[in-house]
């Protein structure tokens, strides 16, 4: 079984890459802008993995990478879009040039990856892609205009890939998250001003949502939503926007 992780150096990713090296026949191809990071994690595995540099904001990079990991490790039997990155500023006080860099990471470039890796899934007629989104991307955070976009976009056409690609025999993940303990959230905690919401807002753990994924493609689940107390939030948006714009923490910038 051959999986492809983006996003593999750290935090989730890093932990869907042990998930996945449990299975005997695994190939993983991993890739990240933090080499040195995903050849720590190789180190040491008894499974085959291949390490990949590369930075997704460069969308047209994309198309020579997956050609490369096709070449050296066959078709991609599991394709999991995990990279992303974060910031939390008014959308006033955030350069052009760092919004576009977040919509390229977290929304075009697993788009684009899904565009090259599905013809051949399709004409095998199997596979399986997990699309990771967030809780931005259903309700309205503040400083979030960015990443919510990002975020929204990517789960909605996961959710209709899925009804597309369900009679080639391809199963299609999205999966739903609320704060995960990563460097990339405890960053962002430095971005707002904190108040008593922020502080006490459930928080999930890299290992247990890796786990949830990695249950969700063996049983083709179409979503995984991670804490438990945002499956609520998912049904009542209208309540969950008015309390999340009026107590979630201002950004600093």
């Amino acid at each position: 079984m051959h999986v492809l992780i983006t996003g593999a150096a750290s935090g989730i990713g890093k932990e869907l890459t042990f998930c996945f090296a449990k299975e005997k026949d695994a190939v993983l191809s991993l890739v990240d802008i933090n080499e040195q990071g995903l050849r720590d994690i190789i180190n040491g595995m008894k499974v085959t993995a291949k390490t990949y540099k590369l930075d997704l904001a460069d969308i047209d990079a994309i198309p020579d990478m997956i050609q490369k990991v096709e070449k050296e490790n066959g078709p991609i039997d599991v394709l999991i879009n995990c990279a992303g990155i974060m910031f939390i500023q008014t959308m006033a006080k955030t350069p052009w040039e760092k919004g576009l860099r977040l919509l390229n990471i977290d929304l075009l470039a697993p788009l684009r990856i899904v565009n090259l890796v599905l013809p051949a899934m399709v004409k095998r007629r199997k596979g399986h892609i997990v699309n990771i989104s967030s809780m931005a991307g259903v309700t309205t955070i503040p400083g979030c205009c960015y990443y919510g976009a990002a975020k929204a976009g990517i789960a909605n056409a996961s959710e209709i890939l899925r009804g597309e690609v369900k009679r080639y025999g391809i199963g299609v993940t999205t999966v739903y998250l609320g704060p995960i303990k990563t460097p990339l959230e405890a960053q962002c905690r430095t971005e707002v001003k904190g108040n008593i919401y922020s502080d006490h807002i459930p928080a999930g753990s890299p290992q247990r949502t890796a786990e949830l994924i990695y249950k969700a493609v063996k049983k083709n689940r179409a979503l995984v939503i991670y804490t438990w107390e945002y499956y609520l939030v998912r049904h009542i948006r209208r309540i969950a926007d008015w309390f999340v714009m009026r107590f979630a923490p201002d950004p600093k910038t």
